[in-house]
């Protein structure tokens, strides 16, 4: 294992220990949308659990404000903050450049492999029957008990239903965990059916709309969960979010990019985006009313 150039000692891959406050995050890293609730989660699991898997770091330069930036991490790093630990498990990376750094975090961000919806049901499952609360599987899985639940309710689904689930299943004939969901409303004795007619391509619209008439056909009644406050602020902050990051990378361009869209197009086109642009102001300014006046009322 070769030495981090500073003549320290410290490895490289070496797992340390270290001060929270030595960490400074990573601007430039390609994560920015962190879930407060999740993050809320993340904090109870590494509470009673400890934190597992160390973040990675890059070694600043001498005289820098922090010893240490994240590579990859950053959620861990801000859970151990709400779970007021002090210090974070790390491992030491060669970073060469910035260009490097965001290479190496883009890579860790989205390169896992995720577990399937049915590894985790059965990971589920096996921790109930080990006597495990649902709360205590939460604090594991770092998610909310609501999450814990709907993998408890994907296990009361038909075996052929589940088989439809497995990744080795064709894309266009693999049930969704969300499209599931829908299914495990029904009796058993319809779900097979439900389920073969709703896989592939078709919308989720669809896909409820075919369960609520399968149901109401065994005179079944499916009741919709009630949404919370706390969920429809995230949505509206994610789609914040999107609307200035999409706005902030047209108004960076330059005339000429426009122009080249626009110099080989019919008028018609050009005036059809300016309308939908306009119309999208003016529902944008009433959105913006409406969160003005909900704040008034706090």
């Amino acid at each position: 294992m070769s030495e981090v150039g500073n003549n320290n000692g410290t490895k490289i891959g070496e797992v340390l220990s270290v001060p929270r406050c030595s960490i400074r995050t990573f601007s430039k890293q390609p994560r920015r949308f962190f879930d407060q609730d999740e993050l809320n989660a993340l904090a109870g699991s590494i509470r009673s659990f400890g934190q597992i898997v160390p973040g990675i770091v890059k070694e600043n330069s001498k005289g820098s404000s922090h010893k240490w930036e994240l590579v990859d991490g950053q959620r861990r790093f801000h859970a151990l903050g709400i779970a007021e630990i002090d210090k974070m498990k790390v491992t030491v990376e060669d970073v060469r450049d910035p260009d490097h750094q965001f290479l190496l975090s883009v890579m860790a961000n989205f390169g896992r492999a995720e577990h399937s919806p049915l590894e985790i049901t059965n990971a589920i499952v096996r921790f109930r029957k080990m006597g495990m609360s649902v709360s205590a599987i939460a604090r594991i899985f770092a998610h909310s008990e609501v999450w814990v639940y709907k993998y408890l309710q994907i296990a009361k689904l038909e075996e052929p239903v589940l088989e439809m689930m497995l990744p080795e299943v064709p894309v266009e004939s693999r049930l969704t965990f969300i499209k599931a969901l829908e299914v495990v409303k029904l009796p058993k004795r319809a779900q097979e059916a439900a389920a073969k007619a709703i896989v592939g391509p078709m919308r989720m619209v669809h896909a409820k709309r075919h369960i609520r008439e399968v149901a109401r056909g065994l005179g079944a009644r499916i009741t919709n969960p009630k949404r919370t406050p706390n969920k429809d602020y995230n949505l509206v902050t994610r789609f914040v979010v999107r609307m200035v990051e999409g706005a902030d990378d047209f108004k960076k361009r330059p005339q000429g990019f426009f122009d080249k869209i626009f110099g080989h197009r019919g008028s018609k086109d050009a005036d059809k985006i300016i309308a939908d642009i306009e119309g999208c102001i003016v529902d944008l300014k009433k959105v913006q009313e409406a969160i003005k006046q909900g704040n008034k009322g706090r």
